[in-house]
């Protein structure tokens, strides 16, 4: 058998243990699990390889008594008796000048030096001609990056045990073990005589976070047999660097394998990075249009004069962004930046489809003032927030948006994101009432949409009334009531409605639990009587309540339990119901004729904001507007004409559309039930 040189790791197994059970794995069960068996299971390290390349093993042998020396220096060696051989490196050097000065300690040249033994007069000492196994080398990182312990002892103190280090999975039997296999020699108790430099455990590393392989988008071992190869370089060029950091941040745990495309970052693309950009080209927009200038502009409270519900709306946006702070703080402290980011993208989308789309209008309407100077503050406040909080995950867009949007306006701030201040939350700023009552809001928004959907009548076509139950217990609630009625398009919200006002019940069989009792003969004869009860929504209450249904079926009293039978809603005529969680919403869906025309001025206002898009019309350009002759548009425009001027900035509505005019564009729409031309022209 081959002769190799061997680490006697085995004696030193429970310290590696112990070592290992003060880590901090991610996940935990690789810790007594896939590594923790390794240990357990530990063979003595071979560590010596019969290769060229490599760190050569520094160890003299006598070649007459076989005695050896462990060599621990360069300089070490060049003072032992009579050395020989360091001519080789000379020439090599004077031959070729610019060879680094690194290369003398390896093969061919360290084999060529030789000095007297100790133990044999006239014999020379000779180094044995393998290498050490580089899994060696990389678990003496720690050391060698320092050149410890010959130089380097602060450097080494202030920077060890590592607070974190990250691999894939495969190296349990790799560098995860060699660094700790090391170390713990190194400065485990025993070895505290020759180390004099001790550690208390975990070292060299505290936390380890265990990484997952990455697969092909079928989940299977990338291959090109297969055809499941992604280059990760075309994925650069096409999405860019911070879509595939965000993709393998955000998508799982890094320690779940997880499969990759481009296609699968892409969609990353489109929901993180593409709605940031888009919150942030939000407010650059309107700041130029509105002359905002966030240093000399800013409003550092809200104004006395602001709505209450928008006053309630802010603050819940300041909470969650601290909460968010808070949140994103502590899961890198736990090393989670799964977690951390996915918080991100949930706050990205309270802040751009909750707080924005009810703001909007602060944006869109008059001058520069003190309100709207408040919204500008408070938005860009977030966003400069946001982006040194994004900072680490997605380097690239943050520098960009950082430029712009800070160093543009303060050029004494930190030449770079990356060398500002992490954000810290105020946990002053951090209400959780306010947080469950715009959580309730929401969840009734969801209901009310629900009904929307249930009853095709579309968000734009305005509605009469929305009836709110199940949630008398918050007090408070009204105060955010406007919210509703803005995001749902209704007139009035009332709370503390009943389902039986608005519902009415029919009871049928439950033909699979009938069938299993006692009653299954009868069913027939139960569907027909539960059919035609006098007042079946008052019977169905009873069931509700636990009661017991009595029927009469040929003389005989038939019990009938909920568990029974089947109890059916049905909104009654004009009302639209969605319940979930003990709490419901009622929509009116009586459509009046003030309403039908205020739905048709909504429909218009899309149209028109559509053609002004896709005829390039700046934000800020005025137009002339032009309608078919129609009875109906005729009263739309009566009413509402100067509504939809005013939020298409039209200068003029005229009936008639002009033919064959330059720079008219026209076009014609269907607008609920009628079928209508529209023309816009550019004023200027």
């Amino acid at each position: 058998p081959r002769k190799s040189w061997f680490i006697r790791t085995t004696a030193f197994k429970e310290e590696m243990l112990a070592n290992n059970r003060a880590i901090r794995w991610y996940p935990a069960h690789i810790q007594t699990g896939r590594f923790g068996n390794f240990l357990e299971s530990n063979v003595d390290w071979a560590l010596s390889r019969e290769r060229f390349w490599g760190t050569p093993l520094p160890i003299w042998v006598c070649e007459e008594t076989g005695y050896r020396e462990a060599i621990g220096s360069y300089a070490e060696l060049l003072a032992k008796p009579d050395v020989t051989g360091l001519e080789m490196w000379e020439a090599a050097k004077a031959k070729h000048p610019d060879l680094s000065e690194h290369l003398k300690v390896h093969k061919p040249y360290i084999d060529a030096i030789t000095y007297a033994s100790p133990k044999a007069p006239g014999k020379r000492m000779r180094r044995v001609p393998e290498v050490i196994d580089c899994w060696f080398d990389s678990g003496a990182m720690p050391f060698a990056q320092w050149g410890w312990p010959h130089r380097g002892e602060e450097d080494f103190r202030d920077q060890f045990p590592a607070d974190f280090i990250s691999e894939a999975i495969d190296q349990t039997r790799g560098w995860f073990y060699s660094l700790l296999a090391i170390s713990t020699l190194l400065f485990s108790e025993r070895a505290a005589g020759a180390s004099s430099c001790t550690r208390p455990y975990p070292h060299p590393y505290k936390n380890c976070i265990v990484l997952g392989h990455v697969l092909g988008e079928d989940g299977q071992k990338m291959s090109k047999s297969r055809g499941n190869v992604c280059d990760p370089w075309d994925v650069f060029d096409h999405q860019g660097a911070d879509a595939l950091r965000w993709y393998f941040l955000s998508a799982a745990p890094p320690w779940n394998p997880r499969p990759f495309s481009e296609r699968l970052v892409a969609e990353v693309v489109q929901k993180f990075l593409g709605t940031f950009k888009n919150t942030y080209a939000f407010f650059v927009l309107y700041a130029n249009i509105d002359g905002f200038d966030p240093a000399r502009d800013r409003c550092d409270r809200p104004p006395e004069t602001l709505p209450l519900h928008l006053r309630h709306l802010d603050r819940w946006l300041l909470s969650e962004f601290h909460r968010l702070i808070r949140t994103v703080r502590e899961e890198m402290e736990d090393f989670d930046a799964t977690r951390a980011t996915r918080a991100i993208e949930a706050f990205l989308e309270d802040l751009s489809n909750w707080w924005l789309r009810r703001s909007r209008n602060r944006f869109w309407r008059g001058e520069l003032t003190v309100e709207k100077r408040w919204a500008y503050t408070l938005l860009y406040d977030v966003l400069e927030g946001l982006v040194r909080l994004c900072a680490p995950f997605v380097p690239f867009i943050t520098e960009d948006i950082y430029q712009n949007l800070v160093r543009s306006v303060y050029p004494d701030a930190p030449e770079s994101v990356h060398l500002s201040t992490y954000p810290e939350h105020d946990a002053d700023r951090i209400d959780d009432a306010l947080a469950r009552k715009m959580t309730l809001l929401r969840q009734i928004v969801g209901l009310g949409r629900s009904a929307r959907n249930t009853s095709k009548i579309k968000n734009r076509q305005p509605l009469a009334r929305l009836v709110v139950g199940g949630v008398e217990e918050e007090a408070d609630f009204r105060e955010l009531l406007p919210l509703l009625q803005e995001e749902l398009n209704v007139k009035t919200v009332t709370t503390g409605g009943k389902r039986e006002a608005f519902l009415s019940y029919a009871i049928k069989p439950n033909f699979k639990a009938l069938g299993a009792s006692a009653h299954g003969r009868h069913i027939p004869r139960i569907k027909e009587a539960l059919a035609h009860l006098e007042d079946p929504t008052e019977s169905a209450r009873r069931l509700q309540g636990g009661e017991i249904l009595s029927i009469e079926i040929d003389g005989e009293t038939v019990p009938l339990s909920a568990d029974l039978v089947e109890i059916v809603p049905h909104p009654k005529p004009g009302w639209v119901v969605a319940e979930e969680g003990g709490r419901f919403v009622a929509l009116d869906t009586e459509i009046t004729e003030e309403l039908r025309l205020e739905g048709y001025a909504a429909e218009l206002i899309n149209k028109i904001q559509f053609m002004r898009k896709n005829a390039n019309f700046e934000v800020t350009d005025r137009i002339r507007l032009y309608y078919s002759e129609n009875d109906t548009l005729e009263r739309v425009f009566a009413v509402h004409g100067a509504h939809i001027e005013a939020e298409t900035l039209a200068v003029t509505t005229r009936k008639g559309i002009p033919q064959d005019e330059e720079g008219v564009n026209v076009k014609t729409w269907r607008v609920n039930d009628l079928t209508v031309t529209l023309g816009v022209e550019r004023v200027g």
